[in-house]
């Protein structure tokens, strides 16, 4: 819904609406840096909802919406611990350069990869946090008759 919510935003952004994201996105890195976590995550959710608000379709704006606030208590439980990392160019930047250039396609891409990679570190936090549950309970197993 995020990639297409994107790109039915793309005819409404213009240039000083760019430089806001660029804005939005330089407070996220910063608020990252400094740990400031439950900032790192509002200014996450402003970028998003400001691209998607400029799809001007109410419906699936609330659609995404009530998505996040279901995935919200679990992302101010797990950001601290597996906030997203990137190997290249954060896709929010990338997402920028798409609507700064008009290409749909890299547009949904920066999108759709912004949220796979945002949610691998959770995942791998997820998995560290049932292995090291798994190993501890293996000795209690072991102590039955």
């Amino acid at each position: 819904l995020e990639p297409y919510a994107a790109a039915k935003a793309m005819p409404h952004i213009d240039e000083p609406f760019l430089k806001t994201l660029e804005d939005i996105h330089h407070k996220l890195i910063e608020a990252e840096r400094t740990k400031d976590y439950p900032a790192a995550l509002q200014y996450n959710y402003d970028f998003h909802f400001a691209v998607h608000r400029q799809s001007e379709m109410p419906h699936l704006i609330e659609m995404i919406e009530r998505l996040w606030i279901q995935a919200g208590p679990l992302l101010n439980l797990l950001y601290p611990h597996g906030h997203p990392t990137y190997e290249g160019q954060h896709q929010h930047v990338n997402a920028i350069a798409a609507l700064r250039a008009k290409d749909e396609a890299a547009l949904r891409r920066a999108f759709e990869q912004d949220l796979i990679e945002g949610g691998r570190k959770f995942v791998e936090h997820l998995a560290a946090i049932e292995s090291k549950e798994g190993a501890e309970e293996e000795p209690s197993r072991r102590s039955r008759p």
